[in-house]
């Protein structure tokens, strides 16, 4: 009789490991993904509505007015205009001369109140037209050769580019008067000054202000129009310093990863005096489920310069988010072939 109650006991022991190896293992996952830091989670997120906009290749290129504008990374001829609520979408054919749309390079398109712009760094190329009249037409500022672009009005733009002697990224304003000024140094170089340094550029209009995210470290520069670097805000988490190695192709006269990188930072969005962060980095007492499964928004107060709470975005049959934009209390964001908005209340 004993020998049947130890081959019980033994029985359900053994029964009990693969449970006991699972939920280790799970410990073990949810330990290795979270990071020093701790968010204060609100429940901002009140419902959402997604509709398919048939291609993946649409990102957030602006908005004017109380709509929004999406463009295609495979046509530069094409913007979806898409009304509050998501009711009314309507397609525009932006009218171009040919001749002046270069072969070489990328075309992407930026639409900011009352006029547009498609540009293409490679090529310094930029055109430029009025919304409601969708022509366009050559944008005549001498700009660099650039990654990025943000206008400033109508009249004015900057451009972060590569500088020819420190050969990392820097900053330009540029106007229609061929006035210009940089700044090489506005940028701290950590590993090479080109992917360390790598970030998203925003222009706030509330506050007459250039923000800068970083992707691969926990900062945020505030730089106003002429420039200058106003203030360095820490990220809530911990990820101070770009973690990766790059190597040199001789060769080519470029640079690689050469281990892998640790993004912080995916995107951003301005919305009065705050800036609305998407983050990578999972936090203390977080769960791993659920946070891939959400987006997780941290939001700062940009006047005052601190950190404020945090929001976990429910992504849209689980697909990535790749670009997202706040207007009033709704959030856009194109996640795949879908563009879903989500309803907020914001606290005061």
């Amino acid at each position: 009789m004993k020998k049947f109650y130890y081959l019980l006991i033994i029985v359900a022991v053994l029964s009990s490991l693969p449970v006991l190896y699972l939920t280790i293992r799970y410990a073990l996952k949810q330990r290795a993904a979270t990071y020093n830091f701790k968010r204060n989670l609100l429940g901002v997120v009140k419902g959402h509505k997604a509709i398919d906009i048939k291609y993946n290749s649409y990102y957030i290129a602006g908005e004017a007015g109380s709509s929004v504008y999406l463009a295609s990374g495979t046509a530069i001829g094409h913007l979806l205009k898409v009304g509050p609520l998501l009711k009314d979408t309507v397609s525009i054919n932006l009218e171009l001369n040919r001749q002046e749309v270069k072969v070489k390079g990328s075309y992407k398109a930026y639409v900011d109140s009352s006029s547009f712009y498609l540009y293409n760094g490679l090529e310094r190329s930029i055109l430029k037209g009025s919304t409601g009249i969708w022509k366009a037409s050559v944008y005549a500022v001498k700009a660099p050769y650039f990654a990025q672009l943000q206008p400033l009005g109508t009249q004015t733009m900057v451009f972060r580019f590569i500088d020819t002697d420190t050969r990392a990224n820097s900053l330009r304003k540029v106007n229609v008067r061929g006035e210009s000024k940089s700044n090489t140094g506005i940028f701290e170089k950590q590993v090479d000054g080109l992917f360390c340094t790598d970030g998203m550029l925003r222009y706030n209009r509330q506050l007459h202000m250039l923000t800068y995210v970083y992707h691969y470290r926990n900062e945020i520069l505030l730089i106003d129009t002429n420039l200058n670097l106003v203030k360095k805000i820490k990220t809530i988490d911990p990820i101070d310093s770009a973690r990766f190695k790059v190597d040199q192709l001789r060769s080519e006269k470029s640079f690689t990863f050469a281990s892998p990188s640790l993004m912080v930072n995916a995107n951003c969005s301005n919305q009065g005096r705050y800036l609305f962060v998407q983050s990578k980095l999972m936090g203390k007492g977080e769960d791993l489920t659920l946070f891939r499964k959400s987006a997780a928004i941290d939001v700062y107060d940009l006047e005052k310069q601190v950190y404020c709470y945090s929001f976990y975005l429910p992504k849209y049959k689980e697909v990535p988010i790749s670009s997202f934009k706040v207007l009033g209390n709704s959030l856009y964001a194109v996640a795949g072939q879908y563009l879903t908005r989500y309803a907020l209340e914001l606290p005061e």
